[in-house]
């Protein structure tokens, strides 16, 4: 077995000296603890709020079959969840809205409530099976639904008129601003 030499030294070389360590001015001091102080006040909050909009749920809705093209509002429309969760107690509301609505024979459709709604899925509603000679009107469509885990409830409203083709009465999109 060999023998140790004793501990080694460096040998000290005339340019190394230590650094000198950069101390914190009372401006940098100051800036450090308000940046502290705003995460620990604001950081819960911001975390909330972020994940409550990555998660919030959202409907499109649009036009789909139109059983009877003779009815002027006899189109169904299609509800989906194109948000990331699913959407809870969906409630559906129609509207007849215009300056000077005429009504000649309104019955009611399948405007029945759904439990749920998963995400990614489509439901179709109805709001008026008979609809003959009404004009001035623009239909306006309501879904009021429950958020999953939290008590909150949102609404999506869409309108709609009827345009008259040779095949007879299809809804489109009114692109008038959200009341």
């Amino acid at each position: 077995m060999g023998k140790s030499k004793g501990p080694r030294v460096k040998p000290k070389s005339e340019g190394s000296q230590k650094p000198e360590e950069h101390k914190p001015t009372k401006t940098e001091n100051r800036f450090v603890r308000l940046w502290k102080l705003f995460w620990a006040v604001m950081g819960a909050p911001i975390a909330v709020i972020t994940t409550a909009t990555n998660f919030q749920p959202d409907l499109s809705i649009s036009t789909s079959t139109n059983v009877d093209p003779a009815q002027t509002f006899g189109m169904q429309f299609a509800v989906t969840n194109t948000g990331r969760v699913p959407v809870r107690n969906l409630r559906f509301t129609c509207a007849l809205r215009g300056q000077a609505v005429f009504i000649g024979s309104l019955r009611p459709g399948n405007i029945e409530p759904a439990r749920d709604l998963p995400k990614g899925q489509t439901i179709t509603r109805g709001c008026f099976s008979e609809s003959n000679d009404i004009r001035g009107a623009s239909l306006w469509v309501d879904v009021t639904y429950d958020w999953p885990l939290l008590p909150i409830s949102a609404t999506k409203s869409v309108s709609f008129v009827p345009l008259k083709t040779t095949a007879g009465f299809v809804m489109v999109p009114d692109y008038q601003p959200a009341r």
